[in-house]
């Protein structure tokens, strides 16, 4: 059984469940397209700040949207969105036609990913703040934005979140192996748990709203590498962290020093960014030459991926 609070989905629920579909088609976009499905993130956007539904936003509605996103979305702080120039019109609200003004000129100053990332940033603080976080143990951070995947590497400390969150949800909620849309075999163990089942089970849940990388979901900035990790997906997760833990040891690293892992730096929900044709300018060739080196798992049997 699911760890979610049973619960009928409100109005604030079911627009944020717009939110991330409308983001989600604005990625899936091009050319002047993306101008047109800017128009429905507006639309959308609109009818959660004016929370009374007034037909316009009133400079309390404004400040209580602003409290809770501006620390962590840059295109919403102070310095970006205070309320007097969002109303061009000075008749003290902004209706729809001021709100979609600024964020298709945001759309163009920041670029489509930066927005979409800005955006989702939003609307998953909305959704935490009126809601269960069953993924708040994973946290180190508030969530934030990281624009270069080399910049997402992950804590031990991080690591060590995930799999205590894997251990106590496996067995409870029954987990098995997965292929596509199939279940194979017996369910699952916390010890035999690789990153198959981490990406399926907790990952992509975790970042579905926001569809960002798993770093920029647990951490509160970037988080350059030391040690770029060359790995199997298909080894234990546990393993993977024990392996790390004694690698960290061995150099008398801080507890808080990054390794870069692909599965938890780049973003899940858009690979197609981040694994360019040309090897040379992939996210895996920059994170490496960010590190000091290179830690390459090997398994029990001392194969080497």
């Amino acid at each position: 059984g699911d760890l979610r609070e049973n619960h009928i989905p409100s109005m604030q629920d079911r627009l944020l469940d717009s939110l991330a579909e409308t983001l989600h088609a604005l990625r899936g976009q091009t050319g002047g397209k993306k101008f047109h499905v800017l128009k429905d993130v507006t639309a959308v956007m609109f009818q959660i700040i004016d929370s009374r539904n007034l037909g316009f936003i009133t400079r309390d509605e404004f400040a209580s949207f602003s409290k809770v996103v501006a620390e962590q979305c840059s295109m919403w702080s102070p310095a970006e969105a205070e309320f007097r120039d969002l109303d061009t019109s000075g008749d003290r609200r902004i209706d729809y036609n001021e709100l979609h003004a600024f964020l298709r000129a945001t759309f163009k100053t920041v670029g489509p990913r930066q927005f979409v990332a800005q955006m989702g940033m939003a609307g998953e603080l909305l959704r935490n703040a009126e809601s269960v976080d069953i993924y708040r143990d994973l946290k180190s951070g508030p969530g934030c934005v990281i624009m270069h995947t080399e910049e997402r590497a992950i804590t031990l400390t991080q690591l060590r979140a995930l799999f205590a969150h894997m251990q106590r949800r496996c067995q409870p909620e029954g987990w098995v192996h997965k292929e596509g849309s199939l279940n194979f075999g017996p369910p699952l163990a916390p010890e035999v748990l690789n990153l198959y089942h981490a990406v399926e089970y907790v990952i992509k849940p975790a970042t579905s709203v926001r569809e960002c990388s798993y770093v920029e979901f647990v951490a509160s900035g970037p988080q350059q590498p030391r040690w770029f990790v060359s790995h199997f997906w298909g080894e234990p997760v546990k393993d993977f962290i024990a392996c790390l833990a004694q690698h960290s040891t061995d150099r008398q690293l801080p507890e808080d020093s990054p390794y870069w892992v692909c599965a938890y730096a780049n973003n899940q929900w858009d690979l197609e960014v981040e694994l360019n044709a040309d090897p040379a300018k992939s996210s895996f060739r920059r994170a490496m030459e960010l590190s000091q080196g290179t830690v390459s798992i090997i398994d029990q049997d001392a194969v080497c991926f």
